[in-house]
C-alpha cells in the first residue's frame, strides 16, 4: 500500500498538514514581513506533531516572533473521482516575543479547508495567533491552474493566486501571482505580489 500512497502523493498531500502516516515535512515560507519554518511528522493519517518559528514584522519595522509546538489534525476527507477535499484543525503553543517584551505565553489555533484535482486547486485557511501582547488573525486562500497534465513522475507545474490578509504586516490584503512546481518529494513556490513584495515557499516530503 506504501507504493500507492507515494503514486498519488503529488495530487493530494502537499501543502497539507497532515500527510501518510510516518511521514515528516520540512518547510520554510519566506516574505520581506513574514517568515514560517516548519517540522512535522504525521504518526497517524489523520494526526501530526510538530515545531513551528513565526516572524512578523509591522510597517513600522516592529517584530512578533513565536515558537510553538504544533498539533495537526485532519477532521473530514472528501474521496472523489479524481479529487479530494479536506478540512483540517491546527492548534499550537509555545513561546512568543516581540521588541518589548519576552518570554511571552503564545498560542495559535485555525482551520484549513481545500479541495483538488489535478487541473485546479482552491484553499482557504484561517490562523489566529497571539500572547497576552497581542491578538491577531491571518486569513490565507489561494485558487490555482495546472495548464498540463503532466505524468506522476514528471515535473508538475501550477499557476496560482494568492490573498492573505494580516493586521500586523499590513492593513491590506495582499494580492500574490504565483508559480507552483514539484517535483516527486520536493515543492517550492515563488511569486510577487501586486506591490512587487517577493514570494518564495518550498516543502520537503521524507
Amino acid at each position: 500500500m506504501r507504493w500507492l500512497v507515494l503514486l498519488f502523493l503529488p495530487l493530494f498531500a502537499w501543502a497539507h498538514p497532515v500527510i501518510y502516516k510516518d511521514g515528516i515535512m520540512l518547510s520554510s515560507m519566506t516574505m520581506h514581513d513574514f517568515t514560517e519554518l516548519g517540522a512535522f511528522y504525521s504518526y497517524t493519517p489523520k494526526w501530526a506533531v510538530g515545531a513551528e518559528y513565526l516572524r512578523l514584522e509591522s510597517p513600522k519595522g516592529e517584530e512578533k516572533q513565536l515558537e510553538l509546538a504544533r498539533l495537526n489534525h485532519l477532521a473530514y476527507r472528501y474521496n472523489g473521482p479524481g479529487s479530494q477535499g479536506n478540512i483540517y484543525l491546527v492548534s499550537g503553543l509555545g513561546r512568543a516575543h516581540d521588541d518589548v517584551n519576552d518570554n511571552r505565553l503564545g498560542w495559535l489555533g485555525g482551520v484549513e479547508a481545500d479541495w483538488e484535482s489535478r487541473e485546479y486547486f482552491i484553499s482557504s485557511k484561517y490562523t489566529q495567533i497571539g500572547s497576552p501582547d497581542f491578538d491577531a488573525g491571518i486569513w490565507v486562500s489561494r485558487i490555482g491552474y495546472s495548464p498540463i497534465i503532466a505524468d506522476f513522475d514528471s515535473l508538475q507545474s501550477w499557476v496560482m493566486l494568492q490573498t492573505w490578509y494580516d493586521p500586523i504586516t499590513s492593513k491590506e490584503t495582499k494580492i500574490t501571482p504565483m508559480l507552483r512546481f514539484f517535483y516527486k518529494n520536493v515543492l517550492w513556490e515563488m511569486g510577487a505580489s501586486l506591490k512587487g513584495d517577493a514570494f518564495f515557499n518550498w516543502m520537503i516530503h521524507i
